[in-house]
């Protein structure tokens, strides 16, 4: 279990926020981050496109008006608790210049100190606005 959760911690480790993180394995990333969470108690959650934001702990309940990257992003910038988000199936969703100017916000130092988002998939997250910006992690 430590080495998992040694893992998790490395992914996280760094001077960004936004980080792309390329596994072959979706599920034990998650069940990682999920392992994470009970051992360290900081609130992990993940979301997905169309279905929504909740706490890896607690899949069964979904924060309303998460459903697009874009409600999502506006959620976490609102919000005043510290999370480590994991999103994936995020698609074009970066195309959008709401969406751009939400990540630029989120990258602010402020925020950057209480949010924590792993963008989860082969393909990393393309949008100028997250040109050095965005750290690579492989898991």
């Amino acid at each position: 279990m430590t080495h998992v959760l040694d893992r998790v911690q490395a992914v996280l480790d760094g001077n960004t926020n936004l980080i792309h993180l390329r596994s072959g394995d979706a599920d034990a990333v998650r069940q990682a981050f999920r392992d994470y969470n009970i051992f360290t108690a900081k609130a992990v959650y993940y979301w997905r496109a169309g279905a929504g934001l909740h706490r890896v702990d607690i899949p069964n309940i979904h924060t309303p008006n998460t459903e697009s990257l874009e409600k999502l992003l506006s959620h976490i910038a609102h919000s005043h608790h510290p999370g480590i988000y994991l999103i994936e199936d995020f698609g074009h969703q970066l195309e959008d210049p709401r969406t751009a100017a939400l990540l630029s916000q989120l990258n602010h130092a402020e925020i950057r100190e209480k949010h924590v988002l792993c963008f989860l998939g082969d393909e990393a997250p393309v949008h100028p606005n997250l040109a050095g910006q965005l750290a690579h992690r492989e898991f």
